[in-house]
């Protein structure tokens, strides 16, 4: 997608790339870093990608770096779907996964401010909703407390899950802040 020389120029050739936000609107403005990007493939004809989205978080630059290339530049921060922060502390995602084994079909982690976690699940058969989020609450309590959180709140929602705008996948965690 991009050559380095040293700044990573896109080949505008074979691949548009557009930085877009945390609503998957076009980000202009070529000072700001993108929640995420779409790519759209120019070269494959058989199998077309087109705005293919993903998480990885850039800052694309039109202007001329001084280097020669006539192609427009980006950087690169990636993904940092690996932690997320919570009462001021980075805690690994994996950990999602590991408090809904054996329990939950399905289980959202939404994080509505730095120290509010609201849960959601589907849970397993054998248990009841309500039990379930006891559960994920009391385990999701644990884990944050051995990484040294104290003042937090966790909301346990009988809401049902939230499905992404952009294709109806669900995502096991949500930052709404």
């Amino acid at each position: 997608m991009a050559s380095d020389c040293p700044n990573l120029h896109i080949n505008e050739d074979w691949v548009i790339i557009e930085g877009v936000d945390k609503d998957g609107n076009i980000l202009n403005g070529s000072d700001e870093w993108s929640d995420g990007i779409y790519i759209t493939d120019l070269t494959n004809y058989v199998q077309p990608i087109i705005r293919y989205y993903m998480s990885d978080r850039v800052r694309l630059h039109t202007e001329d770096d001084g280097f020669g290339k006539p192609f427009h530049w980006m950087e690169i921060r990636g993904r940092e779907g690996g932690f997320f922060s919570f009462c001021k502390k980075q805690i690994l995602k994996t950990h999602f996964g590991i408090m809904s084994e054996n329990l939950a079909l399905a289980v959202q982690f939404i994080q509505n401010s730095e120290n509010e976690m609201e849960i959601r699940a589907i849970p397993t058969a054998g248990y009841e909703k309500a039990e379930a989020l006891k559960i994920l609450g009391q385990r999701f309590d644990e884990i944050v407390k051995k990484e040294g959180c104290e003042d937090y709140r966790v909301v346990l929602s009988e809401g049902d899950l939230i499905k992404n705008v952009r294709g109806g996948k669900l995502s096991t965690y949500l930052k709404r802040y």
